[in-house]
């Protein structure tokens, strides 16, 4: 029962993991373009 939860869990935060580090790539191309 607790291990569908747990799965979820994971994934959640592999998700948020992916999207800051997508996000942070951004910023970097950002500040390369402008300078």
């Amino acid at each position: 029962r607790n291990f569908q939860k747990q799965i979820l869990d994971f994934g959640m935060r592999i998700l948020d993991l992916r999207y800051s580090v997508h996000f942070k790539l951004i910023e970097r191309s950002d500040s390369t373009i402008r300078h």
